[in-house]
C-alpha cells in the first residue's frame, strides 16, 4: 500500500494540468487536502481497465464510473454495491441505489471533489476504476473504491454460478464423500432389509440414471448383487465381527461404542459378498476401494476425502461392461463408485450402528442400533416426562410456512458418562422447497440479526468480571492477573481456586428469567441499526461478515472495512417476538407429534448459546460472593457455563462453596457436584490443572494448551505445496493465542505451548504426508515457516536470538521424534532433521523462572 499523496505526485498515469488544477494540488497544505491525501493509502489493481468516457462535472463522472462498473458485472467493487441498473427505458435515470453507498456519498463530498479538480477527471476516475483506496482511522482501514480486497476485474463467482458461465474446471463434478450420510440415524433396530432394490431397472436407474438397452453385461452384474444380498446371513455376520456389547456391565457410554477395526472388516466383508467383483474390474481396483471405504469410516466429525482421491489408482482399463462400452466405460464407472460411496455404505453403516460423536469429540463412536435402543429409550421417556409437554395447537409438523411454531428434530449426541446424553435442536427446513426458501431467508433476515443483536446487549454490559469468548483469552487474563498479585505482593502469594460448572444449563435456565435480563439490557436502547460489514483481519489473514449494530463494530486493530451497504432496522418489541418464537414457540417433532418445552432452552438453535451467556453474566453480577473482597485479590472467569474463580481470600471460596452447595435459586442453576474443584496452592503435589482444555499452573501462574486437546487434521489433498500451507496455517492459528506472548506468559510456558502444538502437528505431518512424495527442501522451508510462526509473537523479548535457537530445537526435535514412529516412510526426513539438531548450537531448553521474570 502506498500513501495517496506519494501515489498522486509519482504513479498517475496522466500529467497533472496547469492553471488553476496545479495550484489546488500545490497548495495542499492550506486546502485541506494533504490531510485527505495522507490518511488515504492506495494499491492499483492487478489488472487495467480501459477508463470510460465520463463527464467533468464530479457527481456524473462517479456515477458514470459506477455503471461502467456496473455494465462490467463487477459486483465485487465497492462502489457498486447497492447501485442496480434499470431496465426500463421510460425511467429518468439509468442508476438507482437501493440502499446507502458510504463509499459513494463519500466520494461526493467537498474535499473529493477539491482532489478530482486537482489532478484531473482522467486521473480521478483511474482511481475509481482501477485503484483500491482506504482510509485509515488510526485503528482500522476502511476501503473506499476498488474491488473488495483488491481482487482482479472479474464478475463475482455467484454470478457466474447464476448465469451457468463458470467453466466446468470451476465447478465440483461430483461433491466430496462425507460420512454424514450415516451419522445420527436413530433405527432403534439393526434393520438390513430394503438396502437395496429388488427389481434391476431400479437398481440400475439409482446408480447410473438411464441405462442403453444394449448393456446387459453392466446388467447381469447387477442381477448378481441383487442375489448376492438376498443370499447374506447379517444376523450371523454382524453377532461374530461386532458382537452386541452388555449394557449392564458397561461403566460408561464409551465402553459400548464398537471397535473401528471391527466396525471397517464388517463393512468391507458385506460389500465383498454383496458387490460382484466385476462391477469393480479387477480385484487390484477393489482392493484400492476397499482402503478408501476405510478411510471413510474413520472420518472426524465434518471432515471430507474429495470424490478424485477415492477414485485415484482405480485402473479403467480393467472394467469388462461391454465392448459397446468402452466409449464411456469411465464415466459409468464414476456413477457406480460414487453410488457405493455416497449412498450404499451409508445406508448399509446406518442400518446396523447409531453413528454419532461422543459429546465434546470429533472422532465417529459406532454403537450398533440394539444397544443404541437400550440406552437411549430409558433417557428419552425421563426427558420428554420432565421437560416438555405435547403441543396440541399445531397440526402443521412439516411445514415452516403453515405452522406458527418453529419445529426442530431431537438429536442424542452420548457422553462419555454412562446414561448421560446431550439433547441437540436440529432445524427443519420444511417439506419442499418453497419451505426450504422461507426458512433460509428466516434465518438470514431475522435469526443472524437477532444473535448479532444480543452478542451487541452482552458485550455493551459492564461487568466486573472476566467475559471470555475462547479458552484463546485465558492466558491474557491470567498474566494480568499474575502481574497484579506480583505488584502487590513482589511475588505469586498462596491462592484458593474454585471451578465448577452448571448441570443442564440449557434445560434448567429458566424463559422468565431469559426474558427479564434481555429486557433489562435494552432498557436504554430505542431500537437497533444492523450495517453489513466485511471485515479482513490482517494480522491472522481471516475474512469475516459482520455486523455493525447501532454503530459498533468489533474488529482487530488494523483490518481492513469494507461497507457492504446494506442495513437492517430492528425496534425493540421485534427483537422480544424472536425471543417468544425461539423460546416459547420452538417445538421437538417426535413420531408425528410436536412437544413444547416445560421450561428452558433447545440447545443447538443460534441464539441457545448467546442466551445463556447473557444470563450467566447476570448471574454472577446479582451475587456478591463474586466481588472481590476489600484487601484481596481475586480473578473470575466465565466461557459458556464453566466458571473458574482463583482468589487470595479464603472467605471468598468458602463463601462460594456454601453457595453452591445451595445453587442459585433464582436462576434455577445447580452445579454439577461431581466436576467441583476447590484446592489452596501450597497444598496441591501437581500445581497444573485443566480449564477450557487449557492447563494453567497454580503455583507460577503459566498457562499452555497441552497436545491431547487440539484435533489432528484430517486432509486428502493432492498438491503437497498446498498441504505445507494448510498445516503452516493451522499452527500459525495455535501460536495466535495470547499464550506465546511474553507480556502475558513466561517463556517456560511459551516454550511448552510450542513444543505441544508441534507434538500434534508432527502427528498430523505423519498421517497426511505418508502417502505423499518428501522433498526435503520444502520440508526445511516448512520448518523455517513454522519456527518463524512461533517466534511471531516474541518480537520484544530478550535475548531474542537465543529464543529462535531454542523454539527451533524443539521443534526439529518433536518432529524428530514423531517421524522416527515411521522411519522406513519418512527415513530422508528424519535424516534431515538429525543433521539440524547436530548443526544447532547446544541451548538450555527451559530457562530459569527468575530470568523470565527479570
Amino acid at each position: 500500500m502506498q500513501c495517496l499523496e506519494s501515489f498522486i505526485d509519482n504513479r498517475l498515469p496522466f500529467a497533472i494540468g496547469g492553471g488553476g488544477s496545479a495550484i489546488k494540488w500545490e497548495l495542499r497544505s492550506l486546502n485541506g487536502l494533504r490531510s485527505l491525501v495522507q490518511e488515504h493509502y492506495v494499491v492499483e489493481n492487478a489488472e487495467k481497465l480501459a477508463l470510460p468516457n465520463t463527464s467533468c462535472t464530479h457527481e456524473e463522472a462517479i456515477n458514470q464510473s459506477i455503471i461502467y462498473l456496473l455494465d462490467r458485472k463487477l459486483f465485487n467493487n465497492v462502489l457498486t454495491y447497492g447501485y442496480r441498473l434499470a431496465n426500463e427505458p421510460d425511467l429518468s435515470s439509468t442508476l438507482h441505489c437501493l440502499y446507502t453507498n458510504t463509499s459513494s456519498s463519500t466520494l461526493r463530498t467537498g474535499l473529493w471533489r477539491m482532489l478530482h479538480e486537482a489532478i484531473g477527471t482522467a486521473n480521478f476516475t483511474h482511481l475509481l476504476v482501477n485503484c483500491s483506496i482506504f482510509r485509515y482511522d488510526g485503528c482500522y482501514f476502511h476501503q473506499v473504491t476498488g474491488n473488495a480486497l483488491n481482487e482482479p476485474h472479474k464478475p463475482p463467482i455467484w454470478w457466474l454460478r447464476r448465469e451457468k458461465l463458470l467453466q466446468q474446471d470451476d465447478l465440483a463434478v461430483r461433491d466430496d464423500i462425507e460420512n454424514t450420510g450415516f451419522m445420527y440415524r436413530n433405527l432403534g433396530i439393526i434393520k438390513w432389509r430394503g438396502l437395496l432394490p429388488d427389481d434391476v431397472e431400479e437398481l440400475s436407474v439409482e446408480i447410473f440414471g438411464k441405462l442403453p438397452k444394449d448393456m446387459d453385461v453392466l446388467r447381469g452384474f447387477l442381477a448378481k448383487m441383487i442375489r448376492n444380498y438376498s443370499l447374506v446371513k447379517f444376523k450371523r455376520i454382524i453377532d461374530t465381527v461386532c458382537p452386541r456389547k452388555s449394557v449392564s456391565t458397561a461403566d460408561s457410554n464409551e465402553e459400548l461404542k464398537s471397535e473401528l477395526k471391527a466396525v471397517t472388516r464388517l463393512i468391507i466383508l458385506l460389500v465383498d459378498k454383496i458387490v460382484p467383483l466385476g462391477l469393480f474390474g479387477s480385484k487390484r481396483n477393489k482392493s484400492r476401494l476397499f482402503k478408501r471405504i476405510s478411510e471413510l469410516l474413520a472420518l472426524n466429525l465434518n471432515s471430507r476425502m474429495p470424490f478424485a482421491y477415492v477414485i485415484s489408482g482405480v485402473n479403467a482399463s480393467d472394467i469388462k461392461w461391454g465392448a459397446a462400452f468402452c466409449s464411456s466405460i469411465q464415466i459409468y464407472f464414476e456413477d457406480f463408485v460414487y453410488w457405493l460411496v455416497r449412498t450404499f455404505i451409508p445406508r448399509l453403516v446406518g442400518s446396523i450402528f447409531y453413528c454419532s460423536e461422543l459429546s465434546s469429540q470429533v472422532t465417529t463412536a459406532y454403537i450398533r442400533q440394539d444397544v443404541w435402543r437400550e440406552i437411549s429409550r430409558p433417557f428419552l421417556s425421563w426427558y420428554f416426562q420432565v421437560y416438555l409437554h405435547e403441543n396440541k395447537d399445531c397440526s402443521a409438523h412439516d411445514s415452516f410456512v403453515a405452522s406458527g411454531y418453529n419445529h426442530r428434530y431431537l438429536r442424542l449426541i452420548p457422553k462419555r458418562q454412562k446414561g448421560q446424553f446431550r439433547v441437540l435442536a436440529i432445524p427443519c427446513k420444511g417439506i419442499d422447497e418453497e419451505d426450504k426458501r422461507e426458512y433460509d431467508d428466516y434465518v438470514r433476515t431475522v435469526i443472524k440479526p437477532a444473535q448479532q443483536i444480543f452478542e451487541y446487549l452482552r458485550m455493551r454490559r459492564q461487568v466486573r468480571f472476566q467475559r471470555l469468548y475462547s479458552p484463546a483469552q485465558i492466558a491474557k487474563y491470567i498474566g494480568e492477573f499474575r502481574s497484579s498479585l506480583i505488584s502487590k505482593h513482589k511475588a505469586v502469594p498462596p491462592l484458593f481456586v474454585l471451578k465448577f460448572d452448571i448441570a443442564s444449563c440449557y434445560d434448567s435456565i429458566p424463559i422468565r428469567k431469559v426474558t427479564e435480563v434481555v429486557e433489562k439490557l435494552m432498557k436504554n436502547e430505542t431500537c437497533f441499526y444492523l450495517r453489513k460489514m466485511l471485515i479482513y483481519d490482517t494480522k491472522n489473514h481471516i475474512i469475516k461478515r459482520k455486523s455493525a449494530v447501532n454503530g459498533n463494530l468489533q474488529a482487530s486493530e488494523g483490518s481492513i472495512i469494507i461497507d457492504n451497504s446494506q442495513t437492517m432496522y430492528f425496534s425493540k418489541q421485534e427483537i422480544m417476538s424472536v425471543l417468544e418464537m425461539e423460546t416459547k414457540r420452538t417445538a421437538f417433532r417426535w413420531h408425528g407429534s410436536c412437544f413444547l418445552r416445560n421450561d428452558g432452552i433447545f440447545q443447538g438453535s443460534q441464539l441457545s448459546s448467546c442466551l445463556v451467556d447473557i444470563v450467566y453474566d447476570d448471574l454472577l453480577e446479582s451475587y456478591k460472593e463474586f466481588g472481590t473482597p476489600q484487601g484481596h485479590t481475586s480473578l473470575v472467569m466465565k466461557l459458556a457455563d464453566d466458571f473458574l474463580v482463583i482468589s487470595t481470600s479464603k472467605e471468598q471460596v468458602d463463601g462460594l462453596n456454601t453457595l453452591l452447595n445451595n445453587g442459585f435459586q433464582e436462576y434455577n442453576a445447580s452445579v454439577n457436584r461431581d466436576k467441583v474443584v476447590c484446592f489452596y496452592s501450597p497444598e496441591l503435589e501437581d500445581p497444573i490443572f485443566s480449564f477450557c482444555s487449557v492447563n494453567i499452573n497454580i503455583q507460577k501462574l503459566e498457562v499452555w494448551k497441552p497436545k491431547e486437546t487440539y484435533n489432528k487434521l484430517q486432509s486428502y489433498m493432492s498438491s503437497a505445496n498446498k498441504l505445507y500451507k494448510k498445516l503452516r496455517s493451522l499452527f500459525e492459528s495455535r501460536m495466535a493465542y495470547e499464550i506465546t506472548q511474553p507480556t502475558y506468559n513466561s517463556w517456560e510456558a511459551i516454550a511448552t505451548h510450542v513444543e505441544q502444538a508441534t507434538i500434534n502437528l508432527a502427528e498430523t505431518y505423519s498421517t497426511c504426508f505418508s502417502r505423499h512424495t518428501k522433498c526435503v527442501a520444502t520440508f526445511s522451508e516448512f520448518i523455517d515457516g513454522i519456527v518463524g510462526a512461533a517466534l511471531k509473537n516474541c518480537f520484544h523479548v530478550e535475548n531474542r536470538t537465543r529464543r529462535y535457537i531454542e523454539l527451533r530445537s524443539i521443534i526439529l526435535s518433536s518432529f524428530t521424534e514423531t517421524l522416527k514412529k515411521k522411519k522406513s516412510t519418512f527415513a530422508e526426513i528424519v535424516d534431515f532433521l538429525q543433521h539440524e539438531q547436530e548443526r544447532s548450537p547446544a541451548v538450555k531448553l527451559r530457562y530459569p523462572e527468575t530470568e523470565v521474570t527479570s
